[in-house]
């Protein structure tokens, strides 16, 4: 996907840095590096849209992450409850999974 270009020929060469994935990242980095000029040559917008990349693998993959300790955490949680006799080990695993 493509910015919104017009004949500006600054924009039109700042529009293939603009190819993502991710349409909204896609319009954020259209606007934010072309449109305002913030980067003035193609090499240091192309290396601005490389680090936001990064930063957006890094946070995913933190997410990732997170998201599986906390499951380990409400699976551990539901088979303490389950041993102890306590009623409802899914729901006390489902809320240690959600309040961790």
């Amino acid at each position: 996907m493509l910015c919104n270009q017009q004949d500006n020929p600054t924009r039109v060469r700042s529009a293939m840095v603009c190819l993502r994935p991710s349409w909204c990242s896609t319009f954020f980095w259209c606007r934010a590096i072309s449109s305002f000029e913030i980067l003035p040559t193609l090499k240091d917008k192309r290396q601005a849209v490389d680090i936001s990349q990064q930063i957006e693998e890094g946070i995913s993959a933190y997410l990732v992450t997170i998201t599986i300790m906390n499951a380990a955490v409400g699976v551990a949680t539901a088979a303490a409850m389950y041993l102890c006799g306590l009623g409802d080990p899914l729901l006390w695993g489902a809320t240690g999974f959600l309040l961790n």
